[in-house]
C-alpha cells in the first residue's frame, strides 16, 4: 500500500530561485537555460535542471501528479531518476507549440541520452506518473485520471548501491513557467515480479 510522501524530507539538486515546498505539494518556477541532456544528436551536456529528490536503495513505487503552465518550446516537467550526471532518466511532458507537446522518456547511460516520445495535445497540461523500481530495473507508467495507467517504458540503469527519485522542471530556452507537483505517494513496489508466461 502506498502512503503520502512527506515532501519536506526531499533534498534539492540545483535549487531554483523561486519555489514552494508544502507537505502536500511542491511548486517549482523554472529558470531559463536549464536542462537534462547528454550529447546525443544535440551535442548538449546539461544537468542543471532543478530537482527535488529522495535517496534510496529500496524497491518501491512512487506516484505523482504533474501540472504545468508551459510557455516556450522544450519547457518540461516530470519525474527524475538520478544516479550521477552520466546516468539518469526522466519522464514528463515537453512542450513544443500550441498544437502539440511530447510525452517523453529520456534514459541516459554512460553519458549518452536515449529519447523516446509520443505526440500529445498541448491542451493537456497535466499527467499522473507511476514509477516502480525492482531489483535494479525501472518501469514508468502514465495516466490521465490517476487510476488507469499504461506502460511507457521499462529500462535498466548501471549498477548502483543507491539512487535518487523525485521531481524536476526546466526550461532549456529563455523561458520560465510554474510546475505544480501533488498527490505524491510512495511505498512497497507494486510492479509484480515476472514469473514466466502462464500456459
Amino acid at each position: 500500500m502506498l502512503k503520502k510522501l512527506d515532501t519536506t524530507i526531499l533534498e534539492w539538486r540545483n535549487k531554483p530561485q523561486t519555489y514552494l515546498v508544502h507537505r502536500d505539494y511542491v511548486i517549482i518556477a523554472t529558470m531559463p537555460h536549464t536542462d537534462m541532456w547528454q550529447k546525443t544528436y544535440f551535442n548538449i551536456e546539461k544537468t542543471n535542471a532543478p530537482a527535488l529528490l529522495l535517496a534510496t536503495k529500496q524497491d518501491l513505487t512512487f506516484k505523482v501528479k504533474v501540472d504545468a503552465q508551459y510557455q516556450k518550446k522544450y519547457d518540461q516537467a516530470g519525474i527524475l531518476i538520478y544516479i550521477d550526471d552520466h546516468n539518469w532518466a526522466k519522464v514528463g511532458i515537453e512542450y513544443h507549440n500550441q498544437a502539440y507537446s511530447l510525452l517523453s522518456t529520456v534514459v541516459t547511460v554512460d553519458g549518452r541520452s536515449d529519447w523516446s516520445s509520443a505526440k500529445l495535445s498541448s491542451g493537456i497540461t497535466f499527467m499522473y506518473y507511476r514509477l516502480s523500481h525492482r531489483n535494479g530495473e525501472f518501469r514508468i507508467d502514465n495516466s490521465l485520471n490517476g487510476q488507469n495507467y499504461r506502460q511507457m517504458r521499462i529500462f535498466n540503469l548501471p549498477s548502483m548501491s543507491k539512487y535518487k527519485i523525485g521531481i524536476y522542471a526546466c526550461s532549456p530556452l529563455d523561458s520560465s513557467f510554474e510546475a505544480t507537483f501533488s498527490e505524491m505517494y510512495i511505498g512497497k513496489c507494486q510492479w509484480k515480479a515476472y514469473m514466466g508466461e502462464i500456459k
